[in-house]
């Protein structure tokens, strides 16, 4: 069954890197190819948010990051090359933000350095909505384009690896129920992780998707449903 491409929204790429134009016949510094490169990658992660894979050409990327097509071919020899290196981006500055939370917070309950990580996530939801709109879709777009799926080198298994070593810490800690299987906890992370960001597409604001990533807090927490205390012991116990 076709999916049918992401709604359009407003593209962001202005407010991320623009590249600076140099002489004519003057190869780019260092520098400078880092930052053509980020925005193109930047306009491409915007583009590719507002109109999905297969209706964004390299053109309309090109004309949003402020360069020509043949520089942009100079960079990227395909669009599933722009899209690789763009989903590679996202998903570093992703992972960069939950790894940031543990470092902030090194004492702090594994379960809390989450939920940490998803404040900040909601934090830049907001500031650049085409980010997290992108990285919910992704998935959807490799499952029907598999030569977008990005590999180890670029970072496919940063939050799995994440992951487990939260788990692992947890379970250190005594933070981790005995009958978890690591693996297990891995791929429902995972999994959930993946849901929250294509969440961000279907929300009807940034209110709602805040809201979402509340509820999910609370389920990390184990508050999200709870036994009240009135209920008679014999209920009590048959619903465990």
């Amino acid at each position: 069954m076709a999916i049918a491409p992401p709604p359009a929204i407003p593209c962001a790429a202005q407010r991320g890197r623009k590249p600076k134009r140099r002489g004519p016949g003057r190869p780019p510094a260092e520098a400078q190819v880092a930052d053509m490169r980020g925005a193109i990658i930047d306009a491409a992660v915007a583009c590719f948010a507002a109109r999905g894979y297969a209706l964004t050409t390299n053109r309309e990327i090109a004309e949003r990051a402020g360069v020509t097509s043949s520089l942009l071919y100079h960079y990227f020899d395909s669009k599933a090359a722009v899209f690789r290196s763009a989903l590679a981006d996202v998903n570093q500055r992703l992972f960069s933000i939950y790894r940031a939370a543990c470092i902030e917070a090194p004492d702090a309950p594994s379960m809390q350095q989450l939920s940490l990580g998803l404040a900040r996530a909601t934090e830049l939801a907001l500031q650049r909505p085409e980010i997290m709109r992108f990285a919910g879709y992704a998935e959807a777009e490799i499952q029907r384009h598999p030569e977008l799926m990005i590999g180890h080198d670029e970072g496919a298994e940063a939050f799995p690896k994440l992951f487990r070593e939260l788990l692992q810490r947890a379970r250190k800690r005594g933070e981790l129920a005995a009958s978890i299987d690591i693996d297990a906890g891995v791929r429902v992370l995972s999994a959930c992780f993946t849901r929250l960001a294509g969440l961000h597409g279907e929300a009807a604001s940034h209110a709602d998707f805040a809201q979402n990533l509340l509820a999910f807090q609370h389920m990390l927490r184990g508050d999200l449903m709870r036994v009240p205390a009135s209920m008679p012991p014999r209920t009590r116990r048959s619903t465990r």
